[in-house]
């Protein structure tokens, strides 16, 4: 997938291509790829060519769960690398894609991780945790049926712990990249004492052993949310 992707970008964009990063869980192992993770990729151009979309899009139409960001390098540098933003991502994201893995070009975000500041980093992170809470609340109110609900409740709820132990810096974004949800879970998860132990079981009943209901990630939801507060106020 990674090399017939790469091979095809470079064909079409060549050395107009800065960076070609593959990040998240399929990157590194692919354990997760028919429930949890699509393949996630970031590309950096050079500048913005109101072409690239069009021409990027015909490309990706071939591939199954592509999921490509792309940014520019000349408007990261107008806009300051203390206000990154990828997507819905704020400052923390910059730590994330420094551990990715290159493709081609080399990882212009490593270079840039010590701009923004802890507490902006901090920051960031409960704004995205925020976020993702919205999404599932969001997600309920609009009656998604049950299969639907109980994929993006497994995937959203070990986002939120992967950030909180991110917040309490329990664990790299490294890290995080070469673990699927079961051996996060298994080794990072059930032992940790600011995480309540409710929280801990539900989530070792959800991944470990598949418990899955919809009552069940309800309350593993509001258990995880309470353990955030706490979190969020330290």
């Amino acid at each position: 997938m990674d090399e017939q992707f790469t091979s095809e970008l470079s064909k079409h964009f060549g050395s107009r291509i800065q960076s070609l990063l593959f990040y998240g869980s399929n990157a590194f192992n692919g354990r997760d790829v028919s429930e949890l993770s699509d393949y996630d990729f970031c590309l950096v151009l050079d500048t913005r060519d109101h072409r690239d979309l069009e021409q990027i899009a015909q490309i990706t139409e071939h591939f199954k769960g592509i999921d490509l960001s792309i940014h520019y390098v000349d408007e990261l540098e107008d806009f300051g690398w203390n206000r990154f933003q990828h997507g819905g991502h704020g400052a923390f994201f910059l730590l994330h894609l420094a551990s990715a893995k290159t493709l081609l070009g080399s990882n212009i975000f490593a270079r840039k991780i010590s701009v923004p500041d802890d507490e902006e980093i901090q920051e960031s992170l409960r704004r995205q945790v925020v976020e993702y809470f919205w999404r599932l609340d969001h997600w309920v109110l609009e009656g998604h049926d049950v299969e639907f609900l109980k994929r993006q409740f497994k995937k959203y709820l070990v986002r939120i712990a992967q950030d909180l132990l991110v917040m309490k810096n329990d664990i790299s974004f490294g890290e995080i990249n070469t673990l699927d949800s079961y051996d996060f879970v298994l080794n990072h998860i059930i032992d940790k004492p600011f995480l309540s132990a409710e929280t801990r079981m539900a989530f070792k009943d959800m991944v470990l052993q598949n418990k899955s209901s919809t009552s069940h990630m309800l309350q593993l939801k509001e258990h995880l949310y309470d353990d955030f507060r706490s979190i969020a106020k330290t």
